[in-house]
């Protein structure tokens, strides 16, 4: 039997003796794709609701005592459906989260490092796979999470090998992931001068350290903006919206 994720899975992907209409119609593939993903997590909760027995739901005591909410007086009898952790964003998923965060950080202590890994739709993968087909990388969100994935799992293996971390998505589309870091006791930074060491908030010199300055040029700093690019996403009613130049 033939899974809706795995249907998704398997239309989305291109093939060179297929067409691509579906995949290179822009707004109507991000269209499909919302769809999809209702269709995934409709059928999941219905699964959810109908299998009831089988998660042995009536284990939960708080939900049998008297005075439920839904046999108060002047309430209809409703049919509570229980959501376990294993459905994800669930409210026992997000408390299982927690917890666990808390017993790392009661075993090795608090995390020394927070680094925030985020995508670049410049990523030479990404524009190799879009530059032939004249599209964007909001056009396919699939690529984007694909090569998301195999740099961020890149990463993790060469900074740890247990990971506590946490991926969101930007109002863009991209995504970027928050992980926390926990150094060996021998190799942690009591110091700030230590720290200093590995974290730094100038811009690099231009001369001697010129790649390193192109890439803060390009991803950490505001602009251009205002009378010098008007047409900036920034740009509101001929100001900038996070109010660039500042002082300095």
């Amino acid at each position: 039997m033939l899974t809706i994720r795995e249907w998704l899975a398997f239309r989305i992907q291109t093939r060179s003796q297929e067409g691509r209409t579906l995949l290179s119609s822009r707004r109507l593939f991000q269209q499909f794709m919302v769809y999809g993903y209702t269709m995934l997590e409709g059928e999941m909760l219905k699964w959810l609701r109908n299998n009831q027995s089988k998660l042995r739901v009536s284990k939960y005591n708080n939900l049998n005592q008297d005075g439920d909410e839904s046999q108060t007086e002047g309430s209809p009898t409703r049919k509570r459906v229980i959501l376990p952790s294993s459905y994800v964003v669930s409210r026992r998923f997000m408390h299982q989260l927690y917890y666990d965060g808390m017993d790392i950080c009661s075993k090795v202590g608090f995390p020394d490092l927070f680094i925030t890994f985020t995508c670049n739709p410049n990523w030479p993968k990404i524009q190799r796979a879009l530059t032939p087909i004249n599209l964007k990388a909001h056009d396919r969100p699939d690529i984007i999470v694909k090569v998301f994935k195999m740099k961020f799992d890149s990463l993790l293996s060469d900074v740890t090998k247990k990971d506590m971390y946490i991926i969101e998505f930007q109002k863009r589309g991209l995504p970027h992931a928050h992980v926390l870091i926990f150094l060996h006791p021998s190799n942690k930074y009591p110091e700030p001068s230590d720290i200093d060491k590995i974290i730094s908030d100038e811009v690099p010199d231009p001369v001697k350290q010129p790649r390193l300055y192109n890439l803060v040029k390009a991803h950490m700093v505001h602009g251009s903006c205002g009378l010098a690019n008007p047409k900036c996403p920034c740009m509101k009613n001929g100001k900038c919206r996070n109010f660039y130049p500042k002082k300095f």
